[in-house]
C-alpha cells in the first residue's frame, strides 16, 4: 500500500531499515523461523506484505515471506539471505547476512523382523558413531492388526552393545543413549541388539532379538 502525502507534509523519501534477528542453528531440511526488527524514521511505517527472505548458495535460491517468515534450507553449507522490504510510502530496502546451515538430522539405519503379531524395528545411526560418544537407539514395536491376534504389546527392551547388557528399559517408546567403549578400534563393526519382551493374553510371554551393527568413525 502507498500512502499519499497530506498538504503540508514533507515527502517520506528516507527507506526503511531493518536488523535479521537471531534464528538459532539451522539446519538442513529442518524449517526455521526467520524475522527482523524493523525502523522507518519518518514515520510511515513498514508495509509488512513486502517482506520477501530470499536465500542462495552455489545457484540455489529459495524465498519465503512474512515477519516472521519460515525457510527450509535444502543444503548444508554458508547461505546468504537477504531480507527485502518497503515502507507504506513505497520506499525499497534491503539487508543482508551469511547463515552457516549445519546437515541434516542423522536418519537412523531401521532393521526390522517380523515376529508372531507385528513387527520388531530397531532404530539407529545411519552414519559412524565415534568410540566414547553417546548415539540413540529405538526398538519400535508395530502390532499387526488382525482378529484373534494373541500378541498384546512389547513391555520391555534390553539393549546391547558388543555383546554386554546397557539398558533394560520399561517404558515406551524404548529410547535409550548408548555409548561405544572409548578403546574400540576405528572402523570396527559392533554389534547393537534389542531383546523385546511380548506380552501376550495367555501362556509364556516370547523374547524375540532384533540385531544389527553400527560402525566407529575413523
Amino acid at each position: 500500500m502507498i500512502r499519499t502525502q497530506n498538504a503540508g507534509e514533507l515527502p517520506d523519501v528516507e527507506p526503511p531499515t531493518a536488523v535479521i534477528t537471531a534464528f538459532g542453528s539451522p539446519l538442513a531440511l529442518v524449517p526455521v523461523a526467520i524475522g527482523a526488527v524493523f525502523s522507518d524514521g519518518t514515520g510511515s511505517g513498514v508495509d509488512l506484505s513486502s517482506v520477501v527472505w530470499t536465500a542462495t548458495k552455489d545457484g540455489v535460491t529459495i524465498t519465503g515471506t512474512g515477519n516472521p517468515g519460515t525457510l527450509t534450507f535444502p543444503g548444508e553449507g554458508v547461505w546468504t539471505l537477504t531480507l527485502s522490504f518497503r515502507d507504506n510510502a513505497g520506499n525499497a530496502s534491503s539487508t543482508s547476512m551469511t547463515v552457516t546451515v549445519g546437515p541434516a538430522p542423522k536418519q537412523p539405519k531401521i532393521i526390522t523382523k517380523k515376529v508372531k503379531g507385528g513387527k520388531l524395528l530397531l532404530k539407529v545411526p545411519k552414519t559412524c558413531v565415534a568410540p566414547g560418544t553417546r548415539f540413540k537407539v529405538t526398538l519400535v514395536w508395530r502390532r499387526e492388526k488382525r482378529k484373534g491376534n494373541l500378541v498384546i504389546k512389547v513391555y520391555r527392551s534390553d539393549f546391547f552393545v558388543a555383546a554386554r547388557l546397557r539398558k533394560i528399559d520399561k517404558t515406551i517408546p524404548f529410547v535409550q543413549r548408548l555409548t561405544v567403549a572409548a578403546g574400540t578400534a576405528p572402523g570396527s563393526k559392533v554389534e547393537v541388539r534389542a531383546r523385546a519382551y511380548i506380552k501376550v493374553k495367555k501362556g509364556d510371554s516370547p523374547k524375540k532379538s532384533v540385531t544389527t551393527t553400527i560402525t566407529t568413525c575413523t
